[in-house]
């Protein structure tokens, strides 16, 4: 059994994107200047996608270095 992938808006997109659902995370990313996308869950929960790059894993590195020295 084979499988095709085909490259259409949906599956192939969202392979390409972060998927966040902390708001003040989602908040912090935006104001750096990433751009993002306002989706919805089954279960009515917002959440966000970000476009993946070295610049958001950078930021992302950032973010969680920063919350893991502020608590403690």
């Amino acid at each position: 059994m084979q499988y095709y992938f085909i490259p259409y808006m949906g599956i192939y997109e969202i392979m390409k994107k972060i998927k966040i659902k902390n708001k003040r995370l989602s908040k912090y990313l935006y104001s750096l200047g990433f751009e993002r996308e306002c989706s919805f869950d089954e279960n009515k929960k917002e959440y966000w996608l970000f476009k993946k790059s070295s610049e958001l894993d950078e930021a992302l590195d950032f973010y969680f270095y920063m919350r893991k020295k502020n608590r403690q």
